[in-house]
């Protein structure tokens, strides 16, 4: 309260956030889909310049669209996932597999997930860093980012008729992991009506150990191996907030009557 013998001789005007309690958080879904293509786009530039018997699987599956290399999802068994290859082809009724669905990589993810932070990151709380969402017409900030990281599992399952084939896909998978200079990719998701980057990585480079998964299906020889991949990506949780404005008057120092 202002005396009578002081004037004021500021006036300061604070706009501070503060939140709704109502908030938004990114999912996986977009991260898996994103890990399918990263492994798809290792055959991208995968060759054989001598085509044989032995590796001219390999090489129609190099040259095979990325989308056909890959398939995301859980199976319980290599019936299951060639049986949903089949109605994904248009095969029902065929009681063989067919030639063109392997060779065919399997990605899934299992709900074995550790929050913690990397090594090479930090917690961020919403607003800390000023990491603020605003209207893009009125400047109105709406929303405000929390930032913290997770460790996905995932496990890459390669299938082939051939030996060969399937050992040209495991070393192929191997050396990109073992030698690559960028491990790390971006994935983009919607969180409170606004695009975000989520930093991914792959956290698996020095021992790579696949395990044998080859099984007889009905008449037919699968090979198969698998193997299980950490992929430590961002998660992100968006808060709604709203503006309030703050006023603090500074007043001189009282004089004497």
């Amino acid at each position: 309260m202002i005396k009578p013998n002081q004037s004021i001789i500021a006036s300061l005007k604070e706009v501070q956030l503060e939140p709704t309690g109502e908030y938004e958080v990114s999912g996986f879904h977009e991260v898996d889909a994103e890990v399918a293509s990263y492994i798809s786009r290792i055959f991208d530039n995968a060759r054989i310049n001598t085509v044989n018997a032995e590796n001219k699987a390999f090489d129609r599956f190099t040259e095979s669209a990325p989308a056909r290399r890959v398939v995301v999802g859980k199976f319980d068994s290599l019936i299951e996932l060639l049986q949903m290859l089949r109605r994904a082809r248009g095969r029902l009724t065929s009681p063989k597999i067919s030639t063109d669905e392997l060779p065919v990589i399997n990605v899934s993810r299992s709900f074995d997930v550790v929050y913690s932070t990397s090594d090479q990151k930090r917690d961020s709380a919403a607003g800390r860093k000023l990491d603020i969402i605003s209207d893009a017409h009125t400047g109105t900030p709406f929303a405000a980012l929390d930032r913290s990281q997770a460790a996905l599992t995932y496990t890459v399952a390669a299938l082939a008729f051939e030996k060969e084939t399937l050992a040209l896909m495991l070393n192929a998978i191997s050396m990109h992991l073992r030698f690559a200079v960028h491990q790390s990719f971006r994935v983009n998701v919607s969180v409170a009506r606004t695009p975000v980057d989520l930093d991914c990585t792959f956290t698996d480079s020095r021992d790579l150990i696949w395990s044998d998964m080859s099984a007889p299906v009905s008449t037919d020889r699968l090979y198969a191996a698998s193997i299980t991949l950490t992929v430590n990506t961002d998660i992100v949780r968006a808060l709604a907030v709203r503006s309030v404005q703050h006023r603090t008057q500074i007043v001189s120092a009282a004089t004497k009557g």
